[in-house]
């Protein structure tokens, strides 16, 4: 093993010295004598100015390699693209953009449909004959159950295209209540039809 091991280090010191022994040339690059006064490849003269500074290039090139070999970063080449970085200008996180919501432009019109409902149940709720009492009762609790629903939809598509964010809770919750809601929803529509507009 001892024998392998000398044979190893004795063959390394000779590639190195046979290394030292030549140098580069400026035009092609060609590994050439160290007292050549020509390159054999390209015929350019040579002279010590230009091996040296040939030379010194590929020392510092063959350290960056055998620091990547050795795990220790490396500062990257001046051809790499620069990194994405995470944050801003100002150094704080940046956040995603919200994406494009999928909701319809029309859900303001259900909003309008529960607050028809709802006068109409109101109006029809003392005078209608026994027969329609169902249809009223169905009226008010379609009137009951729309609306919350529809401002929730248009919320998201007025948040997205316009500088009016509307809280769909408290909205939503103003649109159930019996009474308040025959004023929450007009509301809502004359504010909406203001922004939009």
């Amino acid at each position: 093993m001892l024998f392998i091991s000398n044979t190893l280090t004795q063959r390394k010191a000779d590639m190195t010295n046979k290394q030292d022994d030549k140098k580069y040339c400026r035009e092609c690059g060609e590994l050439i004598k160290q007292n050549s006064k020509f390159c054999p490849e390209c015929g350019e003269a040579i002279s010590e100015a230009n091996s040296t500074s040939r030379e010194t290039e590929n020392k510092s090139s063959k350290s960056v390699k055998s620091d990547n070999l050795t795990g220790q970063p490396s500062e990257t080449s001046s051809h790499e693209a620069p990194r994405a970085s995470p944050t801003d200008s100002q150094g704080s996180a940046s956040t995603s953009v919200s994406s494009e919501p999928t909701t319809s432009d029309s859900w303001h019109y259900a909003v309008g449909l529960g607050l028809s409902l709802w006068l109409g149940a109101l109006i029809l709720a003392g005078n209608a004959p026994a027969r329609l009492e169902a249809l009223v009762g169905l009226m008010g609790l379609v009137a009951w159950v729309l609306p919350p629903i529809a401002i929730y939809f248009d919320s998201q598509y007025l948040e997205y295209y316009t500088n009016w964010d509307p809280s769909a809770i408290l909205w939503g919750i103003g649109s159930v209540i019996p009474l308040l809601n025959l004023v929450v929803m007009p509301v809502y529509l004359f504010r909406r039809y203001n922004v939009v507009n």
